[in-house]
């Protein structure tokens, strides 16, 4: 008789040896998958449980053995990895005998997705075994499930995780709207979504959940419709108990009770304040703009993560990471696994990166190797994950959007749709340009220029993205103004960085000086070559119509310092204020040109003429507010606030006036011409005007001081207010107050510098 496998061998069939090889090999593969997305169900129905009842004593052991409980619990992850041939699903059944037992007749469901039913699979396990299928079912020992220890019993934890369903929400969907049905309870296990009230496309944010919370538990205890609106601000996953459930297995254990209770305290406290803080970004999201390589915001994302790891603990992730982590070959394979892989790093990090791919990595510069799907879904993934999303771009790039942005449009409009800031990479000695070209087709809030390879400029940007950049407001006061340099200089000395910058008047011409990049040196050099000499130059006289002098050469001061640089190219965000005598009110410039904005900043009504901006008549901002701290506080949250004031403190002679409410011009040439003519004590027409001018702004100035983090308040009693010789002076002055400010002050709390 001849050998059939030898036969096969000969003939190039496979043998049944083979076979059986190739149904074990798949069979293997299977359950390795099952048993994966059973255990990740399993970790999220803990984290359900345990937002209800606090496990107690030793932690769970995640690779406990399955019980064929826990595959009853997750039947709908794995159900489609059931193999469809008789064979090789003879061996997954018989594999999950031995680990798990099959009580069939106990869990119909688990017997169903089996198809333990099935004359084919009956026959191929009889054929493999050599037993009946029927007979190894009930000969299994029944494995009992494992559960954490906690206030319940397990029978109790079992029926508890039953009465579970699984929710997924992307970002920006909502969960449920206001005034919908309270019949159930929801707990958020991985993600964050917030509590909208108000109308439909005018609602306000009153609160958020996160990780490890209740949503809707007050409607469920109270059987009224729902109160708010709870919408997706990440990608989350959450679990439902139904009304029934809830009574059944809820509100009967005094554990859960207080649970609810606990919840309901919460969300009752935070809802007492008026306004909802604004959370801190814990995920930024950074995807290449324009024809930038997606390579190099990889590289960049390094580097801004060793900036930032001196003073958080942060994270850079990449879709390659997590696929290795999750043990995935692509994206869309993906389970419930990886958001929680990603909930957990977020819990364990005071900031994650996400570094997207682009979707076509032609247009960005990626490397073969993925598909492009693939890396569009992950760009899609890191925008719905973030609280910030970074566009980041080289600034020789073509700044038209690239295909890796697209990520954001299924963001737009949504709930909860992240702020978008736009990073502008330049070479080392290369100014900051073209920053209108790349905001044109981008809703940008903020723009950062960044040389990478300057620490500070990386620390700069670590601040902003956490939400702790230092801001500097500077007043205005004339020739007073120059004193804000040596407070620069004194920051610069003690090594505390410079943000932002918001000034007025004065203040606002040093402050461009500090947003164009030049340290204190530069500024004191300047101060004495062109703007302490320059009073005499400024003069120049015209028939006062409109004001005493002409501007002219006050123009050609700002043209030689600023030539025609555009606010929004400058190395540091720079708010310019000057006051709509039209209007009136105070206008915030940043953007256009820097010499215009400060030259309707430095306008001093009736000395220099005021600044025609499309029928507007534009004017020093110091008129309506001299010490712009609100101003600034309304555009940037801010970590440390530094505020330089250098107007009049009061206004006073040494000695006692001289004339009472007349000043008739044969008195005035008397006491100037004749030297026996007693002598006349009056104020100066040009004091008179700065301090009648500043006068209407004290009522802010107060308030707007006790903000500031740092107060800067020059002595300048033994200086003129006019004289160019005591700018040095002035300048030593703003040092000293500026030194003294900082011994006060704990610069631990500005990070990475």
């Amino acid at each position: 008789m001849s050998d059939p496998d030898h036969q096969a061998m000969g003939s190039g069939q496979p043998t049944r040896h083979q076979t059986r090889a190739d149904a074990e090999r798949r069979a293997d593969e299977a359950l390795g998958a099952i048993e994966g997305r059973t255990r990740a169900v399993l970790d999220g129905l803990r984290r359900a449980v345990a937002a209800l009842v606090a496990p107690v004593g030793a932690p769970h052991d995640d690779q406990a053995p399955l019980a064929a409980h826990d595959l009853d619990l997750a039947i709908a992850s794995w159900q489609s990895l059931v193999p469809a041939d008789a064979d090789t699903r003879a061996v997954l059944v018989g594999r999950l005998l031995e680990r798990c037992g099959l009580p069939a007749g106990e869990l119909p469901r688990l017997a169903e997705a089996l198809g333990l039913g099935d004359q084919a699979l009956a026959a191929a396990f009889e054929r493999h075994y050599g037993e009946p299928l029927e007979r190894a079912l009930a000969d299994a020992p029944a494995r009992r499930p494992a559960r954490p220890a906690s206030q319940l019993r397990v029978e109790q934890l079992l029926a508890l995780e039953a009465s579970f369903t699984r929710v997924e929400l992307r970002a920006g969907e909502v969960l449920f709207a206001q005034g919908d049905p309270g019949d159930s309870l929801y707990v958020m296990v991985t993600g964050r979504a917030a509590v909208l009230v108000g109308p439909p496309g005018n609602e306000r944010r009153v609160n958020e959940v996160g990780a490890g919370e209740l949503v809707g538990e007050l409607s469920l205890l109270t059987g009224e419709p729902r109160s708010a609106t709870v919408a997706a601000l990440r990608d989350s996953e959450l679990y439902r108990v139904d009304a029934d459930a809830v009574e059944r297995h809820l509100l009967s254990e005094p554990t859960i009770v207080r649970s609810v209770m606990a919840s309901l305290a919460r969300r009752v406290a935070a809802s007492g304040g008026e306004r909802v803080p604004t959370p801190a970004v814990r995920n930024v999201a950074l995807l290449p703009a324009g024809s930038t390589r997606a390579s190099d915001v990889a590289g960049f994302a390094s580097q801004l993560a060793e900036a930032i790891a001196t003073g958080a603990k942060v994270a850079v992730v990449e879709r390659a990471e997590a696929l290795s982590a999750l043990h995935l070959d692509r994206l869309e394979e993906a389970s419930s696994g990886l958001a929680r892989w990603l909930n957990d790093l977020e819990a364990s990090h005071e900031l994650v990166l996400y570094v997207a791919d682009a979707s076509h990595g032609a247009a960005n510069g990626t490397s073969g190797g993925s598909s492009e799907g693939d890396a569009g879904d992950w760009a899609e993934l890191c925008v719905r994950q973030a609280d910030l999303v970074v566009l980041v771009g080289s600034a020789d790039a073509d700044p038209r959007p690239g295909a890796a942005e697209q990520a954001l449009e299924h963001r737009r409009g949504t709930v909860g749709t992240p702020p978008i800031h736009l990073v502008l990479l330049h070479r080392p000695g290369a100014p900051p340009g073209r920053t209108s070209a790349w905001r044109a087709d981008r809703a940008a809030e903020r723009v950062h220029h960044v040389d990478p390879t300057r620490r500070a400029h990386l620390g700069r940007l670590a601040r902003f993205l956490s939400g702790r950049p230092v801001g500097l407001v500077l007043s205005g006061g004339g020739l007073r103004g120059l004193s804000h340099i040596g407070a620069a200089r004194a920051l610069q000395d003690s090594g505390v960085p410079i943000d932002v910058v918001c000034a007025t008047s004065a203040g606002a011409v040093v402050a461009a000086g500090l947003a164009m990049g030049w340290d204190a040196g530069e500024l004191e050099r300047l101060s004495r070559q062109r703007l302490a000499g320059a009073r005499r130059r400024l003069l120049d006289y015209t028939v006062p119509v409109t004001s005493l002098l002409a501007g002219t050469r006050l123009n050609e001061l700002l043209d030689e310092l600023f030539g025609n640089r555009q606010i929004e190219d400058l190395w540091l965000p720079l708010y310019c204020t000057v006051s709509d005598l039209t209007t009136p009110e105070l206008v915030v410039l940043d953007s256009g040109s820097l010499r215009d904005a400060l030259r309707a900043s430095c306008a001093l009504p009736v000395v220099f003429p005021p600044v025609v901006v499309d029928g507007h008549l534009l004017a020093d901002g110091g008129v309506m507010n001299n010490l712009p701290v609100f101003p600034l506080l309304e555009r940037v949250a801010l970590g440390t606030l530094v505020a330089s004031n250098v107007a009049m403190p009061y206004y006073s002679a040494d000695e006692t006036y001289t004339y009472r409410d007349s000043l008739p011009w044969w008195k005035v040439l008397n006491a100037r011409l004749n030297p026996l003519a007693p002598a006349l004590v009056a104020p100066s027409i040009s004091k008179m005007l700065l301090r009648s001018l500043e006068l209407g702004t004290k009522s802010l100035e107060r308030a707007q001081a006790e903000r500031a983090d740092l107060y800067v308040r020059p002595d300048f009693s033994t200086m003129s207010d006019f004289r160019p010789a005591d700018v040095p002076q002035m300048v030593r002055a703003g040092y000293d107050a500026a030194k003294a400010a900082i011994e006060r002050y704990d610069l631990s709390t500005i990070p990475f510098r």
